[in-house]
C-alpha cells in the first residue's frame, strides 16, 4: 500500500509523507490483560511490530506515487505517547534503528519538530546548491576573463604600444631630420606660404 495518510506540501513543490498506520493491537491487548507474563510478551511483540512496520515504510518509494520529490525520511506517526514509549522501553534504540531505514517514529509531540527539521534541512540544501551554482558561474566568468585578457586585451595593449612607439619615432625623425631640410628649401623660396609644410605631425592625430 503506497497511500500515505497525510501529505504535507512544501513551498518548493515537494511532499513530506506521514504514515499513521502504526500497529497498536498488541499494545491494547497488553494493557487489557492482568497476566503479567502475557503482558510483557505482548509488549515485546508490540515493539517488534512497530520496528517491522518502520522497516516496511522505509522500502517504499512514495515519489513514484506523488510525482513529486519526497524527503529522505518518512514520518511514522504514533497517535499516543504511551504507545510510543512502550516500544522504546522494549527496544531502547528503536528510533535509531528506524532512522537507518529512513523512517522517523514520531508521537504527537514530536511531529511539528520533525517537520520543522526536514524543512530546515531542505532550505540548507537549497542554499548549498545555490552556492555551488554561483561558484560554477564565477569560475566560468573567471575563465572567460582570463581568455579575453590573454588573447585580446594584452594583444591590443601590445599593438597600441607598438603603434605609439612607431608614431613617436616617426615624429622625432620628422622633426630632427626632415623638417630642417624642408625649412631650408622653403627659406630658399622654392615653396610659397600656402604650400609650407607644418612643423610636426600633430595634425595627423587631430585628423584621427
Amino acid at each position: 500500500d503506497f497511500r500515505p495518510d497525510v501529505y504535507v506540501n512544501t513551498p518548493d513543490e515537494g511532499t513530506i509523507i506521514i504514515d499513521s498506520k502504526a500497529p497498536m493491537k498488541l499494545y491494547k491487548e497488553a494493557i487489557e490483560t492482568e497476566d503479567e507474563g502475557l503482558k510483557k510478551s505482548k509488549l515485546k511483540d508490540h515493539a517488534k511490530n512497530v520496528l517491522d512496520h518502520a522497516k516496511k515504510l522505509g522500502k517504499k518509494d512514495y515519489s513514484k506515487v506523488t510525482n513529486k520529490k519526497t524527503p529522505d525520511f518518512v514520518l511514522m506517526y504514533m497517535p499516543n505517547v504511551s504507545i510510543y514509549m512502550s516500544a522504546v522501553e522494549q527496544i531502547p534504540d528503536i528510533v535509531e534503528q528506524a532512522a537507518k531505514h529512513r523512517v522517523m517514529i514520531c508521537p504527537p509531540s514530536l511531529v511539528y519538530a520533525a517537520l520543522k527539521t526536514i524543512m530546515l534541512t531542505w532550505q540548507q540544501q537549497e542554499v548549498y546548491e545555490n552556492a555551488e551554482h554561483i561558484k560554477q558561474q564565477a569560475s566560468e566568468v573567471h575563465t572567460r576573463l582570463k581568455k579575453f585578457n590573454d588573447d585580446f586585451l594584452s594583444k591590443i595593449g601590445t599593438d597600441l604600444g607598438r603603434a605609439m612607439k612607431a608614431y613617436n619615432d616617426g615624429v622625432r625623425s620628422w622633426e630632427s631630420r626632415l623638417m630642417p631640410s624642408v625649412r631650408k628649401i622653403e627659406d630658399m623660396g622654392i615653396a610659397d606660404a600656402t604650400r609650407k609644410i607644418k612643423k610636426n605631425l600633430n595634425f595627423l592625430m587631430k585628423a584621427l
